[in-house]
């Protein structure tokens, strides 16, 4: 899809026009419908979020490898500071459990080397 320039609307449009349904994901408000059994660890704070309220065990999943290895994969960027952020600490607080899901991007930004 990347090599012909096809845009996920375009892709949607040839499974439907195929028969075939596209990726549950997409209704769940996921912005792809890749890395969902383990999340994507350059998914950022929408998604991880969105993961957490639709994902619980892949959710706490993530959150125990964090907690194993002493890394955080997100940062929060709130009020000008950069500071490390754990999945763990996202739980209960209400202004993560609110954030809206990520936005849908047009053009497939996944690739074999994950990049973004």
């Amino acid at each position: 899809l990347i090599e012909e320039e096809i845009t996920k609307i375009e892709a949607h449009k040839q499974l439907a026009q195929l028969g075939i349904e596209r990726p549950r994901s997409y209704d769940q408000g996921f912005p792809n419908a890749n890395c969902l059994n383990q999340g994507c660890v350059k998914g950022g704070i929408r998604y991880w979020a969105h993961i957490m309220r639709t994902r619980p065990d892949t959710f706490l999943e993530m959150a125990l490898v964090e907690e194993e290895l002493g890394v955080s994969i997100l940062k929060d960027r709130r009020g000008g500071k950069s500071k490390r952020l754990f999945l763990y600490d996202m739980i209960g607080d209400p202004y993560y459990e609110n954030l809206p899901p990520p936005k849908p991007t047009e053009k497939f930004d996944c690739s074999v080397f994950c990049t973004a």
